[in-house]
């Protein structure tokens, strides 16, 4: 097994967590340091290449990531640096799509 070491590639600005995140994904600072060091997760591809061009351009950057929640529920976490990295918003998919 080995071991790397991943510099972040920008600076998130002010970090905005959903109350669903921080109950129920404590470790979800594993993420934000995967989208910082230009891991987007399970994003398609025409995704990942916005995200490229978003590093030189300033543009907003998105990461997706299966998280299995404490009850076993898989879900979808979401990071999302907004233009100018200003700030950065984690939080569930499911939680845009509730009612």
């Amino acid at each position: 097994m080995g071991f790397h070491f991943t510099e972040p590639l920008f600076d998130p600005g002010r970090l905005l967590v959903s109350d669903e995140v921080m109950e129920s994904i404590p470790d979800y600072m594993r993420y934000l340091r995967r989208h910082q060091s230009g891991d987007w997760g399970n994003v398609c591809e025409d995704y990942a290449a916005a995200n490229q061009n978003a590093m030189r351009s300033g543009e907003e950057l998105l990461s997706l990531y299966p998280v299995t929640l404490p009850d076993g529920t898989l879900k979808e976490l979401c990071i999302m640096s907004e233009k100018h990295r200003t700030y950065t918003v984690v939080f569930l998919v499911s939680e845009t799509t509730s009612n």
